[in-house]
């Protein structure tokens, strides 16, 4: 099984050089390591092509000519990756010396799982740890990660998110599926999505990286950042997630359609058109105060709020029921 890392970067001098040396030391070397840079300004590109040139494996490292932004350089990095099994990668991390061989070990005890995610412990800028891991932010453990060999994965994806691209590797024979990555959404959130539906999944419960968080990162998850309130916003904000998830979910659900016959969640599409549905239903929650209770009970009601929305997303609809529904 060949393995391949597909890696992107921005502007990223002061982190690189650690996550490389990661690469490096990993006791299943790589077969091969793609990075794209996204047109650096500082001197990532110069650290990049050193490290090519001393890299105890193949490494590919390419400028984007033009700036592509972070779903697309991802796109491209997976496109340019050759090997039997892909892993995401950013530019800021650190991983563990065996996070290559538990995944590969964990790819090559069932055959059948195309999909394998693992946890991460959280780090400041300096990596010191914080105390807690991925999985405690996403409030996995115990019987959540037990569902997850029982495709269970697909349907904590459609309550919310909850893997971030850094801690997956999935099948190269999976990557007509994946691409080319949407833009309602980023490529971890949708990759997740669409290979719990078509794939068999298992988790690695250990830390196999440290996860670095800081001002300047782009996506994931912060710390360092002002906390973000905890109201459920104006109309105007709420109708902008909803219509953000509705093109995130019917992108999945075309896509899906597209790859039917390989679906091993076989109730996939009829869940997602059910999502919609009830992303739908929500919008109401704009209206008077007689359309939004009505709204909201025939919601509980037929179940969908218990199968398809998060605890925190449920709250706030309770908030925005007994509120002024006009957009402000």
């Amino acid at each position: 099984m060949r393995i391949s890392i597909a890696m992107t970067s921005y502007n990223s001098e002061r982190f690189v050089g650690e996550q490389l040396e990661s690469f490096a030391n990993q006791t299943r070397k790589p077969d091969e390591l793609v990075i794209c840079d996204d047109q650096s300004t500082d001197r990532t590109s110069e650290i990049l092509h050193e490290f090519a040139r001393n890299s105890p494996f193949p490494t590919r490292v390419v400028v984007n000519e033009p700036q592509l932004g972070i779903i697309r350089n991802f796109e491209q990095a997976v496109r340019l990756s050759t090997g039997d099994l892909i892993f995401f990668s950013d530019h800021d991390d650190r991983w563990l010396p065996d996070k290559l061989a538990m995944h590969e070990s964990t790819h090559l005890s069932a055959p059948d799982v195309g999909f394998v995610f693992s946890n991460a412990e959280v780090c400041d800028e300096k990596m010191a740890p914080r105390g807690f891991t991925h999985f405690d932010v996403q409030h996995l453990g115990g019987k959540r990660l037990a569902e997850i060999p029982r495709g269970r994965l697909f349907d904590m994806c459609i309550r919310s998110p909850r893997l971030y691209g850094c801690t997956m590797s999935f099948s190269a024979s999976l990557k007509e599926a994946i691409l080319p990555f949407p833009t309602s959404t980023s490529h971890d959130m949708w990759t997740c999505l669409i290979l719990a539906a078509l794939t068999p999944t298992r988790c690695i419960e250990k830390p196999l990286m440290k996860y670095r968080t800081h001002t300047s990162q782009l996506c994931g998850v912060f710390f360092d950042k002002p906390a973000k309130s905890d109201d459920p916003g104006g109309v105007d904000h709420f109708l902008t997630e909803i219509e953000r998830n509705a093109r995130y979910f019917s992108d999945a659900l075309q896509r899906l359609r597209l790859h039917e016959h390989r679906l091993y969640r076989k109730d996939a599409l009829r869940i997602l058109e059910q999502k919609l549905a009830h992303l739908n239903a929500r919008r109401k929650l704009r209206g008077t105060l007689p359309t939004r209770v009505g709204a909201f009970c025939r919601e509980m009601l037929n179940g969908r709020y218990l199968r398809y929305t998060s605890k925190i997303d449920l709250i706030n609809d309770v908030k925005r029921v007994y509120r002024d529904g006009r957009a402000r």
